[in-house]
């Protein structure tokens, strides 16, 4: 009988845990996730002056190994984005900030920033976006 009770508990428990993930995908929460690590800030911004573009990117997290930064400098042609300039940089402290400038001409412009945190084997990644700037 007790036996009985302690499987049953188990199994609601899984099921629990089963509609819990399924409402966190549905929210959009990745299902993968590097267990403790914490972006706790991340800011990817485009500058503008005449014809220079400056990309930047700072973040600012804990608990992971290792923290890798790919931060591109995109121009909008033939109906996508392309990316014309791009850094990477990588380290196992809590913060990172990546900078990239370039030449630029009449178009539209955005930095896009690839963030990949490492905890042990797993890695997780997440792409954010500065708006998007105009060059006349």
């Amino acid at each position: 009988m007790r036996k009985e009770r302690t499987a049953r508990k188990a199994i609601n428990r899984k099921r629990f845990l089963a509609v819990i993930l399924i409402c966190a995908l549905a929210a959009g929460v990745p299902a993968i996730s590097v267990q403790a690590a914490k972006l706790k800030t991340v800011t990817c911004n485009l500058s503008l002056q005449k014809k220079s573009a400056k990309a930047s990117c700072t973040v600012i997290g804990t608990g992971y190994d290792r923290l890798y930064v790919n931060l591109c400098l995109q121009k909008y042609k033939n109906k996508k984005w392309v990316t014309i300039k791009s850094q990477t940089a990588n380290t196992r402290k809590a913060s990172l900030s990546v900078k990239r400038s370039g030449q630029v001409s009449k178009g539209r412009f955005r930095a896009r920033a690839s963030v990949t945190v490492q905890k042990g084997k797993k890695k997780q990644t997440h792409v954010y976006y500065s708006s998007v700037r105009t060059v006349h």
